[in-house]
């Protein structure tokens, strides 16, 4: 096991539907989620297991364990547990996904005769869309971190600010300027 025994010892809060039930209906969604891209998709073999494994690792491994480095680890992650936790989320990118491609037929090139139609964008435009992307995303964050979760008092009380809620801007500027790795950017 990539965590084995480094689990802290604070019990999980309980699904919407019980523990096997949540298992499920995740494993199912990401399922349908994995082979609605892959049949869709107009790359097949290595490219798009690398792509897709890429994509899929960054997405549900990479960002959360960011945030897990950035909330959590003076809390109740140990130093010893925060890499596994990168390494533990592997398996379904580097295992599951070619193998989702192989079952759906898409690992060999089809003999279909199509048309390249590869888009090919500039360096520059590519990264203006992805800055965009990741600003977007801070941005959806910060705002559902603040009107959905930061609501619960007892989530507040557990990252060091107990008591009655502030508003949204004078959070977020208190946030910001308290913050060393994102001062800078404060005025």
């Amino acid at each position: 096991m990539a965590i084995g025994n480094l689990m802290p010892d604070t019990p999980s809060e309980p699904g919407l539907a019980g523990e096997v039930s949540d298992m499920l209906i995740l494993g199912l969604l990401n399922t349908i989620l994995i082979v609605g891209l892959i049949v869709t998709s107009q790359w097949d073999g290595w490219r798009l297991a690398s792509f897709l494994a890429l994509a899929y690792y960054g997405a549900f491994t990479f960002i959360t364990q960011v945030e897990t480095c950035y909330f959590l680890t003076e809390i109740t992650v140990s130093p010893k547990l925060l890499p596994r936790l990168f390494i533990m989320g592997l398996s379904l990118p580097l295992i599951y996904i070619p193998l989702a491609i192989l079952i759906c037929n898409r690992w060999k090139k089809r003999d279909v005769d199509t048309e390249n139609t590869n888009i090919v964008v500039p360096l520059k435009q590519l990264l203006l869309k992805l800055g965009i992307i990741a600003i977007i995303y801070l941005v959806i964050y910060w705002l559902a971190g603040y009107f959905i979760a930061w609501q619960n008092p007892e989530l507040r009380a557990f990252y060091g600010s107990p008591g009655e809620i502030v508003p949204f801007f004078e959070h977020t500027y208190t946030a910001t300027a308290s913050t060393p790795s994102i001062k800078p950017c404060v005025p």
